[in-house]
């Protein structure tokens, strides 16, 4: 990039700055801004699945006292209803599987861990005691495809606002540029002609004016030592 450019003229490395910049700048925004809501996503599913894990655990106590594996299991298959629940299972204080259910497209309920998901785990309790434990599992396609709708979103908004800046930059850097680029025209022609009566017109008070006004000081000296000569 530094090579690159190191032979472009002034107007286009500031526009390449300007643009290098915001775009820079605008990713690692993007960025954040992702990362936080993964992070925030995440952090409420997490609590959704705690609650909704005490919730069937305090109805699976009954059937799990006495027995009652039909119940269990007709608990159990109301979490279908949750579209992002994968898989769950009952299990008796003896880690005996009581019940379970799985997603239509999963072949088994076992509480195995799997890439892309998440899980809890709660004890059931009977008159404060724990009689077994339920195991809630819950997808992660919910968050991933929330991320990649928010990926999408702020990719446009990026390519607008890059868009915006290089539009931006044309214009600021004329103000920059401009006077450095006229000063070096009349340069080139001093250069050639041999005519110090040229002078270089002063826009503004700022560093680029008083270079302007140094360079016309130091051609009316050159000129008047011609003429004295």
């Amino acid at each position: 990039m530094k090579a690159l450019l190191g032979h472009a003229n002034l107007d286009t490395r500031l526009r390449v700055i300007i643009a290098a910049t915001g775009v820079v700048t605008m990713v690692l925004m993007v960025a954040t801004v992702i990362c936080y809501d993964v992070i925030a996503s995440r952090a409420a599913l997490r609590r959704e699945l705690v609650m909704l894990a005490e919730v069937v655990g305090a109805n699976s106590a009954s059937p799990l006292m006495f027995d009652d594996r039909t119940f269990a299991d007709q608990t159990l298959s109301s979490l279908g209803a949750a579209h992002n629940i994968r898989r769950a299972a009952l299990y008796r204080d003896d880690s005996e599987v009581f019940a379970a259910y799985a997603d239509s497209s999963l072949a088994t309920a076992d509480g195995g861990r799997r890439a892309g998901v998440m899980a809890h785990e709660a004890p059931v309790i009977w008159e404060d005691e724990q009689i077994g434990r339920i195991w809630i599992e819950t997808s992660l396609d919910g968050i991933r495809t929330r991320s990649l709708n928010l990926i999408a979103l702020l990719s446009i908004v990026v390519a607008v606002i890059t868009g915006l800046l290089i539009l931006v930059s044309d214009r600021l850097q004329r103000t920059v540029s401009g006077p450095i680029l006229q000063l070096a025209g009349i340069a080139d022609r001093i250069s050639r002609d041999r005519d110090y009566a040229l002078r270089v017109p002063v826009q503004g008070r700022g560093e680029i004016g008083r270079l302007v006004t140094a360079f016309n000081g130091m051609l009316a000296q050159i000129q008047n030592r011609e003429q004295a000569l």
